[in-house]
């Protein structure tokens, strides 16, 4: 019978009664009840997809053939048990919604641990330059002294600034490698400037020294073979200005030796960063991974799911949800182990993954319980069973009387206009999936799996699709 959602409560005032004959949109259409001023909404859409449970809840098996309203199930005096069912308050294992996205390339992980170690490195030189500021006024006489010692203090001071404004609100990650080149270029000036000033070739050593720390700091090669052009070219400014000294071909030495020291140390910083890069995403994927199956897990499906309800309620679109119990699982425990338990478990999580769409979310909710999560009205869950059953591979040989292959699937939706939230979508089915195991139970079990060497014996009724 078709079903048609209707709002009462919809603003009763006579303008809105004027109104409602020409507020007509795709998805809602506004009616003018005859001979009243009461506007009701009328959802074409809630006539192709099911939103509650059916009046009636037909389940067959075995002999036995049980009919009611799913609505009175939940009442005493029904026959079933009151512990086979559950209350709509399922807690998902994170309340709030996370947000997730793709992987990182190699690019992105070394801006952001380049940036990470911005405020550390600017605080480090900040201090390093103002002990160069004491000591300049300690050991350099004349011009020197002077130029030297305000030049170690401004920078001193510029880089304090700097590790403070990032310490207090952190520095976007595209913008680490220009601020860490900036710096290194920063103390290559200076310390070329030291090596003019006091035309001693000597002073190179300082800018070697600069060249090998770059290597650690600075993770692309793009912006370390920038910087490094840059060093050399100031460098060879400053040994221009000092003139020709016996010296200068032991440093030119010495600076492709710190170049190539530069390069090697940089190669292992990367690879280091991509090493805890790739076990972070590991830990990650564990913590939202069930070990066993692949699928997601409880905090997982909140963090994916709790976002597909928020989008589709900004585009107008439904959330369906739909639980499936493996029935019969601590039978197989008991008499097959549990190896052969999770051999089952894995194949219904394969055959859940095979059945569901690409845009779904199968995650594991328990032990022996999956849960489905997609936009749109889904599937039926008796279409659902129909595919698990149909898809379920097992390489051990599970007798028929052990597990018949057999499972029990209850479903749910969630409208764009209620105001429900993830956790109630997965109460009411998780609720509607008990209600037809209950009803099974009542009706004396489930259909069993009829194989092809043992035909039906006579008397027996077939077995019909759940």
């Amino acid at each position: 019978m078709p079903i048609q959602t209707r709002i009462d409560r919809l603003a009763m005032s006579p303008m809105m009664s004027k109104m409602a004959p020409r507020m007509t949109t795709p998805n809602l259409q506004v009616k003018r009840s005859a001979g009243c001023g009461r506007a009701t909404v009328v959802c074409p859409a809630a006539r192709r997809a099911c939103l509650r449970p059916p009046t009636d809840l037909t389940v067959t098996g075995g002999d036995r053939t049980v009919t009611g309203d799913p609505r009175g199930l939940l009442h005493p005096g029904n026959g079933l048990p009151r512990a086979g069912l559950r209350p709509y308050g399922v807690k998902v294992a994170n309340g709030h919604v996370e947000r997730t996205g793709v992987s990182p390339t190699p690019e992105e992980t070394y801006d952001a641990a380049v940036t990470a170690a911005v405020p550390a490195l600017a605080a480090g030189l900040g201090v390093l330059f103002a002990a160069f500021a004491a000591l300049h006024l300690l050991m350099l006489d004349g011009t020197p002294r002077l130029v030297m010692a305000a030049t170690s203090g401004a920078a001193a001071l510029l880089l304090g600034a700097f590790a403070f404004a990032v310490h207090r609100r952190r520095l976007p990650d595209q913008l680490g490698h220009p601020a860490t080149s900036a710096m290194v270029l920063l103390s290559v000036g200076c310390s070329v400037l030291h090596l003019v000033l006091v035309d001693q070739p000597r002073q190179t050593t300082n800018v070697m020294l600069v060249i090998v720390g770059a290597g650690a700091v600075l993770l692309s090669l793009r912006w370390l073979a920038a910087t490094l052009y840059l060093a050399w070219g100031a460098w060879g400014v400053g040994a221009f200005l000092v003139g020709t000294a016996p010296q200068w071909p032991h440093y030119v030495v010495g600076m492709c030796s710190a170049t190539l020291l530069s390069l090697v140390v940089n190669h292992l910083r990367r690879a280091n960063v991509r090493e805890l890069a790739t076990a972070r995403a590991a830990a990650e994927s564990a913590a939202v991974r069930d070990h066993l199956t692949g699928l997601a897990n409880r905090r997982g499906l909140a963090m994916v799911g709790g976002q597909m309800v928020e989008q589709a309620r900004r585009q107008g679109d439904a959330v369906h949800c739909i639980f499936v119990y493996i029935d019969g699982l601590k039978r197989v425990n008991d008499a097959l182990g549990h190896a052969v338990g999770d051999e089952v478990i894995v194949a219904v999580a394969e055959a859940l993954r095979a059945a569901t769409r690409a845009t779904d979310v199968v995650a594991r909710w328990g032990g022996d319980e999956f849960c489905v999560v997609g936009p749109g009205a889904g599937m039926a869950p008796l279409e659902l069973e129909r595919r698990v059953r149909d898809g379920v591979v097992l390489t051990d040989d599970v007798p028929a009387e052990v597990w018949p292959v057999r499972v029990s699937a209850g479903g749910a939706m969630l409208a764009p206009w209620d105001s429900g939230t993830l956790e109630t979508l997965l109460g009411k089915a998780d609720q509607e999936m008990y209600l037809r195991r209950s009803l099974r139970k009542e009706a004396g079990g489930l259909p069993q799996r009829r194989t092809v060497d043992t035909p039906p014996s006579a008397g027996t009724p077939p077995a019909t699709a759940d």
